[in-house]
């Protein structure tokens, strides 16, 4: 997992921490974590100067590149898209890659190359890889790539260490834990106003609360679906989250915020108005947001209208619901799932998402509320118009009573070498 120290910085006072030394931190307190000095290190603003054929393979191109060096350097690339006059993201040899690998000078088909032209992949940005990451028009040469894509140091959190701390799994979890051992205020997370009262314009039945002990819907109109303002484009990047448009990027920043994963739904595609958390039956199959036609498991939890189901609970929306350009209403999602449920699920559909490996750690229902103010609050900044049409429509099972943990007179006193009463 891997979690943006500008983000962080805005929870919890990191003055005076370099990302090592917070990595140490987050090491020796809470799980194995580690700092990076400085982001997209020894890659530059690149200008394509000429692209021509490969004399030796059809579908490679030589491209000379000026990266604000004394000599522009020709590199053998196979994207698509490289184009002369193109700003460019430019690794010369002995770059170490976000993937591990260093760039040596290499001989593609007889022809020396002498560094790469990156995709976002190649970047650690997003998985996208079927061409290079075109920059601004803008961009000056020679610069560090990290002053272009927003770039900032970055901790990397080893998930397997963390599996039984999901109060861990997003930024302010870790702030808190960060708070707690320096000793510093947490800053509050701004929820904005209170949710209206009265009636909710949607309604909810559960039908499997031993899947689904909490379910929050809340409709919301007003909404203009666009491209993501560039500070939230920026704050998933940085975090290796590809930006898909306002409505989807604010669901996924919340989750990386809160540690609550979020569902929007075109409000227009939920037949009568209504969700349904119910079990899968028998042979269902959904076509989920990737266009994967998928079978469900019997029983798996999935969330529904009267008509059909419009996501797998837990794991991926369906297509048949997903948020459009033209979307002006829709219906939020904040709910928890059971853990054992949401990785059957997963397991069985071959899907390792955000979502599905948050929820399988076992989620606190109390943080269900305090993540769809905040992605109101946060809707707001992007949409002035939004609004909610009504009241959240939150169902749940009983609270359970807090646990109390029964350890043998003198335990901790022994542990510690303290005496603690």
């Amino acid at each position: 997992m891997r979690l943006s120290l500008e983000w962080l910085a805005g929870a919890v006072d990191l003055a005076g921490l370099s990302p090592r030394e917070l990595g140490e931190i987050v090491t020796l307190h809470a799980a194995e974590g580690g700092g990076d000095e400085e982001p997209f290190a020894g890659v530059t603003v690149g200008r394509v100067l000429r692209v021509r054929p490969h004399p030796n393979a059809d579908k490679l191109r030589l491209v000379t590149v000026d990266h604000g060096g004394k000599e522009p350097v020709e590199v053998v690339c196979g994207a698509p898209n490289v184009a002369e006059d193109q700003r460019i993201c430019f690794a010369p040899e002995g770059t170490l890659l976000p993937d591990g690998r260093r760039l040596e000078r290499a001989k593609i088909r007889g022809v020396v190359s002498a560094g790469m032209v990156l995709s976002e992949r190649e970047l650690g940005l997003s998985e996208e890889h079927e061409g290079i990451l075109v920059l601004p028009d803008d961009a000056p040469v020679g610069a560090p790539a990290a002053q272009v894509l927003g770039g900032a140091a970055a901790l990397d959190v080893e998930n397997t260490a963390i599996t039984a701390r999901p109060d861990l799994w997003g930024h302010y979890g870790l702030a808190r834990e960060i708070a707690a051992v320096r000793g510093v205020p947490l800053k509050p997370l701004d929820l904005g106003d209170e949710p209206p009262s009265g009636k909710p314009a949607i309604a909810v039945e559960v039908a499997c609360p031993d899947l689904c002990p909490r379910y929050l819907g809340w409709a919301i109109g007003g909404v203009t679906v666009a491209p993501s303002p560039d500070w939230l484009k920026r704050r998933l990047e940085s975090v290796g989250q590809r930006p898909i448009n306002n409505v989807v990027d604010l669901t996924n920043y919340v989750m990386l915020e809160c540690g609550q994963p979020l569902h929007a739904f075109d409000r227009r595609q939920i037949a009568d108005g209504r969700i349904v958390v119910r079990r899968a039956a028998a042979g269902e199959v959904v076509e989920t947001l990737d266009g994967e036609k998928r079978t469900l498991p019997e029983g798996a939890c999935v969330i529904a209208d009267p008509k059909r189901a419009v996501a797998v609970a837990g794991v991926m929306g369906c297509a048949n619901s997903e948020v459009s350009e033209d979307t002006t209403e829709i219906v939020l999602e904040v709910a928890n799932f059971a853990m054992t449920s949401v990785r059957a699920t997963a397991r069985a559909l071959g899907l390792r998402t955000e979502s599905a490996v948050r929820f399988e750690k076992g989620l606190d229902p109390e943080g269900v509320p305090a993540a769809a103010r905040r992605f109101l609050k946060l809707l707001r900044q992007v949409c002035p118009d939004a609004k909610p049409l009504g009241a959240p429509r939150d169902m749940r099972t009983a609270p359970e009573p807090p646990p109390t943990i029964a350890m043998a007179e003198g335990f901790v006193s022994r542990r510690l070498g303290l005496d603690v009463p």
